[in-house]
């Protein structure tokens, strides 16, 4: 499988507790089922803390209840995790082992990126020195899927790249490259309006001529 990172992706490293926030609070982490079936082998006051916090959200997904002040019940006062403290990064869950990474399959590519929500991936992308672009590493150990629409892929994959030669293109102002790429998105989204994932209930036009509809 093919793995695409971004160019800055590499120099991306967690600083913990040193973090002027910290995505261990204001919103609850499912636990997937690999992590509770590990869970299920612990014993003791770990094992206890554990049980006594799950919890299902809305949708019937189990997830870490936060406590009072909207903290992961795991986050200690100095901003770390004791589960991770306790039994090893590998063995918390699967949102905490990735965010702020994220991860898409696309046939056999990975695509792998950062969160702008992370004020260190935010700093990086902020300051970018070069041409932002990307990276591509071959790992044979991860499975390979095809459950996807080829076509639909390799056109988008081909609008995507246009996408970013646009707004990449500095003969032109930051507001003539935005309205230039949202020009191509409209374009874009009449073309593939064919395929089933492409379909939307809100058009450009909609947006466009009454911005209010994004928030209905």
């Amino acid at each position: 499988m093919k793995v695409v990172t971004p160019s800055f992706y590499k120099d991306f490293k967690c600083i913990a507790s040193s973090c002027p926030d910290s995505c261990c609070q204001g919103w609850e982490v499912d636990a997937d089922n690999a992590s509770l079936d590990y869970y299920k082998t612990l014993s003791g006051s770990l094992r206890h803390k554990i049980d006594s916090v799950l919890d299902k959200d809305e949708y019937g997904n189990t997830v870490f209840r936060l406590t009072d002040h909207k903290r992961c019940p795991f986050l200690n006062s100095e901003n770390l995790c004791d589960m991770h403290i306790a039994i090893g990064g590998e063995h918390t869950p699967y949102t905490c082992r990735t965010f702020p990474r994220f991860i898409n399959d696309f046939g056999s590519t990975r695509e792998i990126g950062l969160s702008f929500s992370c004020p260190v991936a935010s700093d990086m992308m902020w300051n970018l020195e070069k041409d932002f672009d990307f990276e591509t590493n071959i790992n044979s150990d991860l499975p390979v899927f095809n459950d996807i629409d080829a076509e639909l892929y390799f056109y988008l994959f081909k609008a995507r790249n246009k996408a970013y030669e646009t707004v990449k293109n500095k003969d032109r102002s930051l507001q003539e490259r935005m309205i230039d790429l949202l020009k191509f998105g409209q374009e874009l989204q009449n073309d593939i309006y064919k395929y089933d994932e492409g379909r939307t209930t809100i058009s450009f036009k909609e947006v466009f001529d009454n911005p209010e509809v994004i928030n209905s």
